[in-house]
C-alpha cells in the first residue's frame, strides 16, 4: 500500500516516512499542499495520506475540502496533523471536524484530526 507524507518540517517527514517504511508502506513524500494536490489527483493516488495542517501552498484543511469535491473511483483518506494542542485549536478546526461529521459517508473522502503531533520528539 502506498501513503502519501505531506509535511513541510523534513525531521517530522522523515521520521514518519521511517516508521511507515518499518511496517512495510511504500511513502510517497511532498513538503507543500501544492504537491500533495497534484499527487492526490492522479488516477493512482495513494488511498491513505498524513497531511500536515499548516503547510505552504493549499493548507491541510483546504486540501480536505477539495479533496472531498473530487470524483474519484476510490475513498481518499486522510490524516490530519497538527502541532497545536485541543486547546489551542480554532473555530476554523472545530468547524472542520463537524464537516468530516456530517458528511456522506459512502462518497465522502474521510479525515481525522491528529492533534499534538511532534511534541516530544
Amino acid at each position: 500500500m502506498e501513503i502519501l507524507i505531506a509535511e513541510d518540517d523534513a525531521t517530522t517527514r522523515m521520521t514518519l516516512k521511517a516508521i511507515l517504511n518499518k511496517f512495510g508502506y511504500k511513502v510517497v513524500e511532498t513538503c507543500n499542499g501544492n504537491e500533495a494536490w497534484q499527487v492526490l489527483q492522479r488516477e493512482d493516488a495513494p488511498r491513505l495520506a498524513i497531511v500536515d495542517w499548516i503547510m505552504p501552498g493549499i493548507s491541510g484543511d483546504n486540501l480536505c475540502r477539495k479533496l472531498r469535491e473530487l470524483s474519484t473511483l476510490h475513498p481518499i483518506y486522510i490524516i490530519l496533523l497538527t502541532a497545536k494542542g485541543i486547546g489551542q485549536m480554532s473555530l476554523q478546526a472545530l468547524r472542520l471536524v463537524q464537516m468530516i461529521i456530517s458528511g456522506n459517508l459512502s462518497t465522502a473522502k474521510n479525515c481525522m484530526l491528529v492533534s499534538g503531533w511532534g511534541k516530544g520528539l
